[in-house]
């Protein structure tokens, strides 16, 4: 994970992959899964929670 920061009433991480990724998740996540950056981390989320842009 490259980055965690507040963002609204989520943490918005940033994860560096073969596509870097920005997921929002609960602070109370964060918590309990000891999210902190430079930790190494898997994403899994539905297809129908995922919004994609044009980086042009």
């Amino acid at each position: 994970m490259r980055s965690a920061a507040p963002h609204g009433d989520a943490v918005r991480l940033q994860v560096a992959g073969e596509q870097d990724l920005i997921a929002d998740v609960t602070p109370a996540a964060t918590r309990e899964l000891v999210l902190s950056p430079g930790r190494e981390v898997w994403l899994a989320v539905k297809e129908t929670a995922v919004t994609t842009y044009d980086a042009s």
